[in-house]
């Protein structure tokens, strides 16, 4: 019988550390938080980057893609807006607030959806998580935006 290796202690520490680290970064929200995108400008909302943490960081990060689905879903375009790059199906590249963005004078606020990589990446963490986790209610909460997505991406 073969034996298998066990991960010795500073073998470790990296994924202990990368761990550590995406919770540093996590934003709270009602229900679970999401990974920002990185610290000191981009601690907001932004459409890729929460999902591929939540890719890349895989079972570990699940909390993280439950709370970037959540988040993004509820500023998921449903009409067309010029300004802001919106069409319906779309999702947010960036969100921002502050004085410039509460003036309308840059088109972040709510959001802002120049993005074409959100939908198609929103689509697979909501399959990569719901294998991870075999959690249907996640599915089915998301479902309806990740559908929206889907024809947006057609």
């Amino acid at each position: 019988m073969r034996k298998q290796r066990t991960i010795t202690r500073p073998e470790e520490e990296p994924c202990t550390q990368g761990i550590a680290d995406l919770h540093a970064l996590a934003i709270p929200q009602a229900e679970t938080p999401y990974v920002a995108a990185g610290v000191p400008w981009f601690l907001t909302l932004f459409g890729r980057d929460p999902l591929v943490a939540a890719l890349l960081s895989g079972l570990n990060g699940a909390w993280s893609a439950q709370g970037a689905l959540a988040a993004l879903g509820e500023l998921q375009a449903s009409r067309r807006d010029d300004w802001r790059d919106a069409e319906p199906g779309k999702l947010l590249h960036e969100c921002r607030r502050g004085e410039l963005a509460s003036r309308n004078r840059i088109p972040f606020a709510p959001a802002y959806y120049g993005a074409h990589d959100a939908p198609a990446l929103y689509c697979l963490t909501l399959w990569h998580t719901w294998r991870w986790t075999g959690d249907d209610k996640l599915l089915k909460a998301h479902l309806e935006t990740a559908k929206a997505a889907i024809r947006w991406c057609d």
